[in-house]
C-alpha cells in the first residue's frame, strides 16, 4: 500500500500536541510532513492524504493558511482541526466529511484512531461501481500478517471511508476464498458493499453477488444501510437470521449497547429504521458466536465519547482470526 502523508501545520500547536501528532501518524502508518506557509506542497501531490492543524479557542473560521492548502495548493484535501476548546461532540464532521473538528485528544492512540478513520481507502465512485462489490478482494493480502485471504488461519481486513461514514471489514475464509481453495467446500460468510448512494452492507453465504435491490435482501443473513442526507441520517437494519449478531453501540446513547438481533414487533419483515447520530457504531457478525463477549469488547472501549470504529476493529480482529470456522465482521461508524 502506498504510504500516506499527513501535512501538519505546527504553527499553533503546543509542543505536547505536536509530539502527540507525530506519534499518532506513526501509529496510523502515515508519514508526518511539517509545513508552514508560504511553502509549496507540489511535491506531495498524490501522496498527501490529510491536512492537520489547530483551531484556536474562540475561532469560528478555518485558519487562512490551512484553508489555502486544501483549496488552492491541494484542492479537496481533507482537513482535521484539533480544537482548543470543548465541542458539543468529541468529533464533528462537516462538509460531507471534508472537514473534521476534534476535541483535544487525551493520547496519541486516540488521535491515531481518528487519523485512521480519515485515512481509510475511499469507496469506488458511482461511475466506477454502481452495484454491489466485494468488500474484501478474494486475493487480497491480510493486513495483519502475512499470507493471503485464502488462508484459513489469516484474516483479510479492509477499511473504507465515504463522506461521514467509516466502514471496517474482517473476513476469515469467506465465500469466494473457501471455494477457490476447495470447490466442494460450503461457502463461508462474505461481506458485500454498495456505496453509490446510501452506504449499504450485507453478509451473505452465497458465492455470487447479492441481487440489485438493497431493500429486500431476503437471502442475506445480515443487512445494514446508512442513509445520509442534509436533513437527517437513518439506519436501516435487518435483524440477522439464526446464527448472526447485530448490535448498535454509542457512548453518547443510553444504553450504550443495544442488541438488534431480535425482529421488530412493529414490522413483519423485521427491518428497523433508527435515527442515526454521530458516534453510532453498528457491528454485524456472522456467525454471531465468533465474539461471544461482544458486549464486554464494546464496554472495554470505555464511556469515552470519542470511542470509534478503528480500535473496535482492532479488538475484534484476533477473535475473528481465532474463530473455529469461516467468519465475517462488518463495522460501520456514523461520524
Amino acid at each position: 500500500m502506498r504510504q500516506r502523508t499527513v501535512v501538519v501545520a505546527p504553527r499553533l500547536m503546543d509542543p505536547m500536541l505536536l509530539q502527540m501528532t507525530r506519534e499518532a501518524c506513526a501509529l496510523a502508518g502515515a508519514d508526518c510532513h511539517d509545513w508552514a506557509a508560504p511553502a509549496r506542497l507540489d511535491a506531495l501531490t498524490g501522496s498527501a492524504a490529510l491536512a492537520l492543524g489547530v483551531l484556536p479557542a474562540g475561532a469560528r473560521r478555518i485558519p487562512g493558511d490551512l484553508a489555502a492548502v486544501v483549496t488552492e495548493q491541494l484542492p479537496g484535501l481533507p482537513l482535521l482541526l484539533v480544537a482548543e476548546e470543548p465541542l458539543v461532540r468529541p468529533v464533528i464532521s462537516m462538509q460531507d466529511g471534508r472537514v473534521t473538528l476534534l476535541e483535544a485528544p487525551s493520547s496519541a492512540a486516540r488521535l491515531a484512531s481518528c487519523l485512521r478513520a480519515l485515512l481509510a481507502e475511499a469507496t469506488p465512485s458511482p461511475a466506477d461501481q454502481s452495484g454491489w462489490w466485494r468488500a474484501v478482494d478474494p486475493g487480497a493480502v491480510a493486513v495483519a500478517g502475512a499470507a493471503t485471504a485464502t488462508s484459513p488461519t489469516t484474516v483479510a481486513r479492509r477499511e473504507y471511508r465515504k463522506g461521514r461514514c467509516w466502514i471496517g471489514v474482517l473476513e476469515r475464509g469467506g465465500a469466494g476464498e473457501r471455494r477457490a481453495a476447495d470447490p466442494a467446500a460450503e461457502p463461508g460468510p462474505a461481506a458485500w458493499l454498495r456505496t453509490s448512494a446510501a452506504v449499504a452492507a450485507v453478509i451473505t453465504t452465497s458465492p455470487g453477488a447479492p441481487p440489485p435491490e438493497a431493500d429486500d435482501q431476503a437471502g442475506a443473513p445480515l443487512m445494514i444501510q446508512l442513509d445520509v442526507s442534509a436533513e437527517r441520517s437513518d439506519w436501516i437494519l435487518r435483524p440477522p437470521r439464526a446464527g448472526g449478531a447485530l448490535v448498535l453501540f454509542s457512548a453518547q446513547r443510553f444504553p450504550a449497547f443495544s442488541d438488534l438481533g431480535r425482529p421488530s414487533a412493529s414490522n413483519d419483515n423485521g427491518v428497523r429504521r433508527l435515527a442515526a447520530a454521530a458516534g453510532d457504531i453498528v457491528v454485524a457478525l456472522m456467525p454471531g458466536d465468533v465474539v461471544p463477549d461482544l458486549g464486554d469488547v464494546l464496554a472495554a472501549l470505555g464511556t469515552e465519547a470519542g470511542a470509534s470504529g478503528a480500535p473496535l476493529l482492532d479488538a475484534l480482529e484476533p477473535r475473528v482470526r481465532d474463530a473455529a470456522g469461516p467468519s465475517c465482521c462488518v463495522v460501520i461508524e456514523a461520524q
